[in-house]
This record gives structure tokens, C-alpha cells and sequence, in this order.
């Protein structure tokens, strides 16, 4: 009969426990890393604005987006065009941008979105097989 000592018992579970950790990937380390990237300056001038101007509420959807801790309403301002995929120069302008809620801004980068297409005073995007309009206030001049 073979009984093992408390010393031996203790070198055999570690022996387990370094065969099953052996198998798995040790946890990431946290590092710093450094980027340079270059985007198109997005004036806060013009998405407080539009926010102003048309509220707070997601203009695809029509939730009121939730109350912050300092008492501000939240949305998000979407540019219609991609930034990244030489926009029209008048891109940056209040008649290019929408009031959006967090979960809806997600969906437009995310979803199956159409290109935008002029329409009376805004923009109808088709968005998952729906043509959604979109009022920027656009004026033809």
C-alpha cells in the first residue's frame, strides 16, 4: 500500500496544477502604447449646436437619451458622410449631422447603412432595409 506523506501530496497537486495552467495562455500584461493618427477636425462649435437647435432626443429611434451626472442631457452628433471617405467639404456643417443616442450612433457605423440621398431638407439613409429621413434643416441656395 502506497500512501503519500503531506510533503508528497503537496508536490503532486502542484505538479497537476502546473500541467492544467501549462494549457491555457497566461493572462495579457498591461502595457502602454503610443499612436499617431490623423482625422479630420470635428468642431465642437457645431455639434453643441445642433444639439441646441434640435434637442436632445435620437432622431432615429426618439429616445431622450439619459441625464448625466451634472444634470446635462446626453446624445451624440453622427456625421452622415464618412469622415474617412473623402467627404463633401461642407461635411462639417449642421445640415451633415444628426442627433443620435448612444446606442443608435453605434448602429449607424455597425448596421447595414446606405449612403445618404438628398431629400427636402435633410437626407433619407437606408438603414437595415428601411429608408430612415433625416431633417438637418438643408436649404438649397
Amino acid at each position: 500500500m502506497n500512501i503519500d506523506g503531506p510533503r508528497d501530496h503537496v508536490d503532486r497537486l502542484q505538479r497537476e496544477l502546473a500541467t492544467a495552467q501549462a494549457g491555457r495562455p497566461s493572462a495579457p500584461k498591461l502595457r502602454k502604447i503610443q499612436r499617431w493618427i490623423e482625422q479630420y477636425e470635428r468642431p465642437s462649435s457645431v455639434t453643441n449646436a445642433v444639439k441646441e437647435d434640435r434637442g436632445h432626443r435620437c432622431q432615429l429611434c426618439g429616445y431622450p437619451g439619459f441625464r448625466k451626472s451634472n444634470g446635462r442631457q446626453y446624445c451624440e452628433v453622427h456625421h452622415l458622410f464618412h469622415l474617412a471617405k473623402k467627404p463633401p467639404a461642407e461635411c462639417l456643417t449642421s445640415g451633415y449631422v444628426v442627433v443620435l443616442c448612444a446606442t443608435c450612433h453605434r448602429r449607424m457605423h455597425y448596421a447595414s447603412v446606405g449612403d445618404p440621398k438628398r431629400s427636402e431638407s435633410g437626407w433619407t439613409v437606408n438603414v437595415d432595409n428601411v429608408d430612415v429621413y433625416f431633417d438637418t434643416g438643408l436649404v438649397d441656395g
